[in-house]
């Protein structure tokens, strides 16, 4: 199962990135072998690594609409603002003529009192989500849970190719207090950065035109003021959005989105 992570530690990345990978090799099978949507589109499969389906996410040729499901644990509904602000985010990257539309739908008892795998966040994806790609809308599942990822500070991460998880116990912990951004602001730029990686950033599904693919950081722009630079993840970077502002996606990543079917 191949994860793409928000972290507020920069110090394991590559290790991490390196790990999550190889769960995805040993642990969960090839393309080949992953089952087609349940009731959707028996081509569309939606147990790729993320990445793979950053086309028919971006262009229209597949897919003309998008759905977002969103499933979270009882007492984590996810920030409106959030919602809202990926939704824009998204109507400004994506060519979706029919539409993008945000759907709250399961909310479930809390799932445990401490860490959560990767494993663990698939296996809730497939008892609660009830929407898959069918016909000409495509379906991404956002999961929103307590507890903490595996690995620590880890906030966020894209684990399938239509699949992003948030572990709102740590996004909490840093937002909302003195001196501390505001909740929706941590949740949107969490959100924003694993979208990045399901829209193929930076070089894992929408090919870069130009060399600012951070190697060492692995699928991360080098450009310091984009959403896809790898410090968003950081301590450092998160108490800096204290006034508010979201990062945007650097010139390099627009244009790589465009020229892999966005706007």
């Amino acid at each position: 199962m191949g994860n793409q992570i928000l972290t507020l530690d920069n110090t394991r990345m590559r290790w991490l990135f390196f790990v999550l990978a190889l769960v995805w090799v040993t642990g969960c099978g090839n393309s080949e072998d992953s089952p087609t949507d349940p009731g959707g589109n028996n081509s569309f499969s939606h147990k790729k690594a993320p990445g793979t389906s950053a086309a028919e996410l971006l262009a229209s040729n597949a897919y003309s609409s998008l759905l977002i499901e969103v499933d979270y644990v009882q007492g984590y509904k996810p920030e409106q603002e959030a919602l809202d602000n990926l939704k824009t985010f998204l109507q400004q990257r994506l060519y979706k003529p029919d539409g993008i539309s945000i759907t709250l739908d399961d909310e479930f008892p809390l799932t445990n009192d401490g860490f959560i795998t990767a494993t663990e966040a698939a296996s809730l994806e497939d008892a609660h989500r009830d929407h898959f790609t069918t016909g000409d809308q495509l379906v991404v599942h956002l999961l929103v849970l307590d507890g903490r990822f595996e690995e620590e500070n880890v906030l966020g991460i894209a684990y399938w190719n239509t699949s992003i998880a948030l572990f709102s116990d740590l996004i909490e912990e840093n937002s909302g207090g003195f001196g501390q951004p505001a909740e929706a602001t941590v949740e949107s730029t969490v959100l924003q950065h694993e979208m990045g990686h399901l829209l193929g950033l930076v070089d894992n599904g929408t090919p870069a035109l130009t060399d600012h693919v951070d190697e060492p950081n692995g699928a991360h722009c080098t450009n310091d003021n984009c959403l896809m630079y790898y410090a968003v993840r950081n301590a450092g970077f998160i108490s800096n959005l204290s006034g508010g502002s979201i990062p945007e996606i650097g010139e390099f990543c627009l244009e790589d989105l465009s020229n892999n079917g966005g706007k």
